[in-house]
């Protein structure tokens, strides 16, 4: 049997309610996105000019490990955090409840599609779900979380566009055989 919780440095991420487990995918995606972000100030024309990261949108958080990951990497940044299950909503909110950086974060209940914020984003990231036209699972929300019924590669393109500021990057894990997608 799995543990319900994966413990690191300075948080911990229960995991129980949500159909997807704390995995690889999101290890990494936390892990390297704001070396993303820095990549980004380094390709500008002009001098390198420190791109502030203040707004952080984390779509499908699941139990809210991505955002947990860039809260912890960005200390000055807001971090929110949408999914369409909402137990595991619950659970990211307990999260980041119990989290040294619970003041900063928060997490909704709403489809990307639907998702209205008070302010656009620096950053976001998506761990999102890939598989299309492929043998589902019994467990519903397990194929929510993995199949792109809901959200396609263009919905979340396109939303991501209107979310983002001018200057904000996107960051997805994606398969490779996905890129022709995208």
């Amino acid at each position: 049997m799995s543990t319900p919780y994966f413990r690191f440095k300075q948080f911990s991420v229960w995991h129980d309610r949500c159909a997807m487990k704390v995995g690889t995918d999101g290890v990494l995606i936390g892990a390297w996105a704001s070396a993303l972000a820095s990549e980004v100030d380094s390709l500008a024309e002009s001098p390198i000019v420190p791109t502030a990261v203040g707004h952080i949108l984390d779509i499908g958080t699941g139990s809210g490990l991505v955002a947990l990951m860039l809260a912890q990497r960005f200390p000055n940044a807001f971090v929110e955090g949408i999914d369409i299950d909402s137990s595991a909503v619950e659970q990211a909110q307990d999260n980041f409840s119990a989290s040294p950086f619970s003041m900063r974060m928060h997490a909704y209940s709403s489809p990307l599609q639907e998702w209205q914020p008070k302010e656009k984003y620096d950053m976001i990231v998506s761990n999102p779900p890939y598989f299309s036209n492929s043998l589902l699972c019994p467990d519903d929300m397990r194929t929510k979380a993995r199949h792109n019924e809901s959200l396609s590669f263009a919905n979340l393109l396109e939303h991501s566009n209107r979310l983002l500021k001018q200057k904000g990057t996107l960051s997805l894990v994606l398969p490779v055989d996905a890129e022709k997608a995208i």
